[in-house]
């Protein structure tokens, strides 16, 4: 049997080298490379499928996902005395780690030095879905709304029906309340949603993605064929998303190049990934070169 692996990772050669010898790199010089010098990432193709899952887990949070390309990033969060914490378990919770801190400053930096866009030359709308540890109440969505407004720049804006595209989209899981969020006007963020919700009468700019467990949906995890019901399934499914203009994610997928491809052959949007670099070198060598 193939085992998932959810194993992070650290993403630069420079990195792992200077740890061997024991040498500790301050976070202000990644800070500085990543941000203020975004020249430094030209070369490197952008992974529009590529999603970062718990992108927080990272040992450079952000800067890993924007080293190896992805467009998509996860952020958990906690709501305490006024502040979002990025966490993935109250045990986990230090008051240091807000998100404006790890995220909004960084992004905001990053999107004015580089023209209005996270990726040099690259498309609007790098997406960060957030996920709060509880649920999105009425009151949280509202603190949500007054801390990105402080970063408006940076954000795809929604005001009277009329979207304004910008750098950064923000889409929020873990429970929210669709019908709720879509009454925000201005609304800084979008839903991400279940398979119920591919049918919904909202739009696809209130909820553009959809996300599924893959293991409720698919019981093959990468070793032989996928099983032709399993495969036909997977089709019909992103296929019924996009006829409604949805984009689909499967969470929980194993870091497996076969169930990455199969996920990919049947146009999945985003590919939940753990292993950046594993995924990165997959795509570009094994996937996108054949």
């Amino acid at each position: 049997m193939v085992k998932c692996s959810a194993l992070t990772e650290s993403t630069s050669l420079f990195f792992e080298n200077s740890t061997t010898l024991g040498i500790k790199i301050p976070f202000t010089f990644f800070f500085l490379l990543f941000v203020l010098f975004p020249e430094y990432l030209l070369s490197q193709e952008i992974l529009f499928h590529g999603h970062s899952h718990n992108d927080y887990t990272r040992k450079r949070p952000l800067f890993d996902a924007l080293e190896y390309g992805f467009f998509s990033i996860e952020v958990d969060l906690f709501h305490r005395e006024g502040a979002f914490i990025v966490a993935h378990t109250k045990a986990g919770i230090r008051r240091k780690n807000t998100f404006e801190k790890m995220y909004l400053k960084p992004l905001s930096e990053r999107v004015k030095a580089n023209n209005g866009l996270v990726y040099q030359n690259g498309p609007p709308e790098f997406e960060i879905m957030l996920d709060l540890k509880r649920f999105w109440s009425i009151e949280m969505v509202d603190s949500l709304s007054r801390l990105l407004h402080q970063y408006k720049e940076i954000f795809t804006l929604f005001i009277n029906d009329e979207k304004i595209t910008g750098a950064v989209r923000v889409l929020l899981s873990g429970g929210a309340t669709k019908y709720q969020i879509a009454a925000f006007n201005p609304r800084y963020f979008s839903v991400d949603g279940g398979l119920g919700d591919i049918k919904n009468e909202l739009s696809p700019e209130i909820i553009p993605r959809v996300s599924a467990k893959y293991g409720n949906q698919f019981q093959w995890r990468g070793q032989g064929k996928m099983p032709d019901h399993e495969r036909q399934k997977l089709w019909e499914l992103v296929a019924h998303a996009h006829a409604h203009q949805r984009k689909i994610r499967f969470w929980g997928a194993c870091n497996h190049p076969k169930v990455w491809k199969e996920l990919l052959d049947a146009g999945v949007d985003w590919i939940n990934v753990d292993r950046l670099k594993k995924f990165r070198k997959f795509y570009l060598d094994e996937y996108s070169g054949n």
